[in-house]
């Protein structure tokens, strides 16, 4: 859509000047310079991020300088004193704004709405998540297994240890077998009927001991066998479930980054010139405060007002801050950090790379949606001004579209 060139023009045209200003005012996108209307200077002693009055109430002077800036560029005046043809193309603008284009109604016959693809992006989201999370569980389940503490180990190192003993009292029957029958075999001819008889004995003995002790061990090895199998076995399965969670997550991941290319085109292509200004959807800024002393935040409302004679399906409010230091020859914004809250969006959050701070459905006729924003100044930041932009645009389910067309 046209946001991304709105807020370009805004940055682009700002950046002309040798100062940034916050400005809560309604403007043209015009570019300033040290020829048009004085520059905002900065106190050095004083440790803030100067901004400009946010309203005229705060500021008298900040209605004169947005229409100096405006004369000096040449630009028709943002209301609807203009000349007969800029009157006639706002009314135009207007009647855009504010009814279903039958062009764009009939270039999206047989198309899913953008609705439809924010709604089927949305689910593909959830999807991945869900995806997700499940090969995280299977991972979780694997390691688990065999973990020193699992059963399964446990089990398998009590069986082990139970055949090393059944081994050990094995071996040691033999042996006393092995030493009952040299004994035996050791006797002189001449020993008595008692002493063969003991040593007969002794043989006997040892070898039904032996027998058992080779039985025990037998047994003890195959139930070591047999746990060492159940974990061999429990860890194979749960690695199958792994690797086709791991399937299932590169596909839900496929099918949501296809979802997401699927309403960036079809925005790309609600993008061209179907999309109309809307001079009744409107965006202000409530609080914006004239300075933020460094190390400190801001907070102010961002607020989205539908003038039009209809709802609004999706309207999608834009923010976004730049500034430079005091000499006015130094980017400073990465010392600002920018952050929102909505209603339908309580916590707070960065803008997305395209400035957008939300999306507000269902903009009833004469109704507001409030955007909380909070405006942190780094405690390193340098002394200087900062401009903050907003606008928003619209889209229908239709397909009919349209911006603002000022940057505020």
């Amino acid at each position: 859509m046209n946001i991304r060139r709105t807020l370009a023009t805004a940055v682009a045209a700002a950046v002309t000047a040798p100062v940034f200003l916050l400005s809560a005012t309604p403007a043209l996108a015009v570019p300033r310079s040290a020829g048009t209307t004085p520059a905002t200077t900065v106190d050095a002693s004083a440790p803030a991020l100067a901004a400009a009055p946010a309203s005229a109430s705060a500021d008298p002077g900040a209605a004169q300088r947005t229409v100096r800036d405006r004369d000096a560029a040449g630009l028709p005046a943002p209301d609807a004193r203009q000349s007969p043809k800029a009157a006639d193309d706002r009314k135009s603008a207007t009647a855009g704004g504010d009814r279903k284009s039958a062009k764009a109604q009939e270039a999206q016959k047989g198309k899913p709405s953008i609705e439809d693809l924010e709604r089927a992006l949305a689910a593909a989201e959830q999807a991945y998540r869900d995806a997700k999370a499940a090969e995280d569980t299977a991972l979780a389940e694997l390691k688990r297994i065999s973990a020193p503490d699992s059963p399964l180990v446990l089990a398998l190192a009590d069986a082990r240890r139970l055949a090393k003993d059944a081994a050990a009292a094995r071996t040691a029957a033999d042996k006393a077998l092995a030493e009952a029958e040299a004994a035996l075999d050791a006797l002189p001819e001449d020993a008595t009927e008692e002493q063969r008889t003991a040593a007969e004995q002794a043989v006997a003995d040892a070898a039904t001991a032996a027998e058992a002790a080779t039985e025990k061990d037998e047994k003890a090895a195959a139930k070591a066998t047999a746990a060492h199998d159940d974990l061999a076995d429990a860890q194979v399965e749960a690695s199958k479930v792994v690797h086709r969670a791991e399937l299932a997550t590169a596909k839900a991941l496929k099918a949501k980054e296809a979802a997401g290319k699927a309403l960036e085109d079809a925005l790309a292509e609600a993008g061209d010139d179907s999309c109309t200004p809307a001079p009744r959807l409107t965006v202000d800024a409530k609080g914006l405060p004239g300075a933020i002393a460094r190390g400190a935040t801001a907070e102010f409302t961002v607020r989205v007002t539908n003038g039009t004679r209809e709802t609004l399906d999706t309207v999608l409010p834009y923010v976004a801050v730049r500034a430079v230091d005091e000499s006015g020859q130094q980017g400073a914004s990465g010392s600002l950090r920018l952050t929102w809250s909505g209603a339908g969006s309580p916590a707070w959050q960065k803008p997305d790379a395209d400035h957008r701070t939300g999306v507000v459905k269902g903009l009833k006729p004469g109704e507001h949606a409030d955007i909380k924003v909070r405006l942190a100044v780094d405690a390193a930041a340098p002394l200087g001004v900062g401009t903050l932009s907003i606008t928003a645009d619209y889209r229908n389910d239709d397909g009919s579209c349209g911006y603002t067309p000022y940057y505020y």
